[in-house]
This record gives structure tokens, sequence and C-alpha cells, in this order.
């Protein structure tokens, strides 16, 4: 039987990927590697990233979105941000990638909770160091002198 008469039936998929598989260079060695990070911000969204809003990809278990809508994260819609592109847009109307929803928040809002997480944290490391300060024989705080300093010429 003749191959050049057999008549095949295939999806608009198959097709597609026959289409790209015969339009690839024979030698693979001519490929170039493109770098993809698959949890980059859409164009859009990287403009606005600091200025207006803080975008996060937030995970769609029912749990941490709870979390998160508590926190102040807002889904992002076609409503809220219709400056994003429409083809970007899932079913149920909000941007999704590999199990995750894509969210952003009020710039002003983001900044008091990251000021709220630094004072926090350096209360925290304050309160158990000068413990440890206080009963730990092993440690050792440096007390240097203004003579100290002085006569050192690698301290700046």
């Amino acid at each position: 039987m003749n191959n050049e008469n057999v008549t095949r039936i295939v999806s608009q998929t198959d097709a597609d990927i026959a289409d790209l598989v015969a339009s690839q260079p024979a030698d693979i060695s001519v490929v170039e590697q493109r770098q993809y990070n698959q949890w980059d911000l859409p164009g859009e969204c990287k403009e606005r990233e600091g200025k207006d809003y803080k975008y996060r990809w937030l995970a769609k278990d029912r749990r941490m979105l709870d979390k998160a809508r508590y926190k102040g994260w807002i889904i992002c819609n076609s409503t809220n941000s219709s400056y994003i592109k429409s083809e970007r847009w899932g079913l149920h109307g909000a941007i999704e990638r590999h199990g995750h929803l894509f969210g952003c928040m009020p710039i002003r809002k983001a900044q008091e909770i990251k000021k709220a997480n630094e004072v926090k944290s350096t209360e925290a490391v304050k309160y158990y160091t000068e413990d440890i300060k206080k009963n730990d024989p092993r440690f050792y705080d440096a007390k240097l002198s203004s003579e100290d300093t002085a006569s050192d010429p690698d301290f700046k």
C-alpha cells in the first residue's frame, strides 16, 4: 500500500503539533534556550507593581483563600482589574496558574503589613537575645571603646 494515498483524519491539536514538528530545525543544537518563569506577573501588572498595587499568586485552596482575603488580598477579576488583557481571564473570572489565583492588595495596606511585621520581628529578636545575654556565660558581648576603634585601621 502506498502511503501517499492514505487519508488521515486528525484533530486540530494534532494538526498544530504536526506543523510545529515539521517547522523545527533538524539540528537540536540550533535551538536557543529561553528562560521562562511561570510565576512572573502579567505584563500589565509589572508597571503597577509597587506604585498602586502589590501582586501575588494565592493558593487556590479554600482555607488559604479565606486567610488571604482576611489579610486584605483581593482576587483580580475583570471588574477590579480592567487593565489586564481579556485573554488572561479564566472561565470563573480570575487568572489561574498551576492551582493559584492572581490577587492584589493596595500598596498602602501592603506597606502597613510589612512595617508591622518588621516591628514584630525586631521586638522578638531583642527579647530573645537579651535573655540569652543575661543567662548564658558562653555568649560574648563585644564592647568597643573609642580607643579600640581609633587604633584599629580596619575598623570603619
